[in-house]
């Protein structure tokens, strides 16, 4: 189906489960440039709602800027665990590395987005895609993808209230959601990963974009990984918008596309973006 901003390919219909949406470029698909740059894109929910059509607009918005755009399923609670929600983004990855160059797509430049819960998951995938000893004790295969850049919106980024009840709880949704999680907290208990720090030092992170803003009840995750993105000396990139003259920045505020400041803040992500693109890629967005 083409459309004004790219080409939404619903290829549920040929893959296998998790399904999965691929958005592409218009211009580029077209050319047949046959390397066009992809967006891996794990949506959020709080783990137990939403679905990848919801962000059918921002993909959209996102393809329009030159990159293809990848939009996965997963199994939500209470249907599935955590676990079964990253077996599922991990397969659906898999499938693209496999599948990806029958849509242009390149397997050299492969970027990853994920907002809200959506950033854990993400989180858990860079760390078995990177690390060996964490995709064996989650159980998780790894595909050996090397992502060249991360970006986290509105992230929940920080999982320490599974471990410690007196950790803050952002949201309180771990607490409310700890059953999702007793599969992963059995395979993390009495190792150093049962702190967000330990994980995170472990992970070989690309550069990092993230955004949030003062009205975002996950602030305080982006600002905690920030700091300790930073001691790790990794190439990163924050935007931590405020509110001003009254209006709300709200949480997931760059999957807003009907807002004028959301397009910028997209904007400034795909400008990080291409600052790590190969030089042999050049992208011409659609319009």
């Amino acid at each position: 189906m083409i459309g004004g901003d790219g080409i939404n390919d619903e290829s549920n219909k040929t893959a296998p489960a998790p399904k999965l949406d691929i958005f592409l470029p218009k211009d580029a698909y077209l050319r047949g440039d046959g390397d066009i740059p992809v967006i891996f894109n794990i949506h959020g929910g709080a783990f137990f709602y939403s679905f990848k059509e919801i962000q059918n607009a921002y993909a959209a918005q996102l393809a329009s800027r030159g990159f293809a755009v990848v939009c996965p399923n997963y199994t939500l609670a209470p249907g599935g665990d955590f676990l079964d929600m990253l077996t599922d983004v991990s397969t659906a990855l898999r499938w693209l590395v496999s599948n990806g160059d029958g849509w242009q797509l390149s397997a050299e430049q492969l970027f990853l987005v994920s907002d809200s819960a959506g950033a854990l998951l993400g989180t858990f995938l860079l760390a078995c895609e990177t690390n060996e000893e964490l995709s064996s004790l989650l159980g998780i295969d790894s595909n050996h993808v090397r992502f060249q850049l991360v970006g986290f919106t509105s992230g929940m980024l920080v999982y320490d209230h599974l471990f410690d009840a007196f950790y803050p709880d952002s949201g309180e949704l771990f607490e409310k959601l700890r059953p999702a999680f007793r599969t992963l907290i059995s395979r993390l208990e009495g190792t150093p990963y049962e702190r967000t720090e330990s994980l995170m030092r472990a992970i070989a992170y690309p550069p990092v974009w993230l955004s949030t803003s003062t009205d975002d009840f996950l602030e305080n995750d982006a600002l905690y990984a920030t700091m300790l993105l930073r001691s790790m000396n990794c190439d990163h990139e924050l935007h931590d918008l405020r509110s001003v003259n009254g209006k709300r920045i709200p949480h997931d505020y760059p999957l807003m596309t009907w807002d004028s400041g959301s397009g910028e803040l997209n904007d400034a992500m795909m400008a990080f973006f291409r600052e790590h693109l190969s030089p042999r890629t050049s992208l011409t967005a659609s319009v």
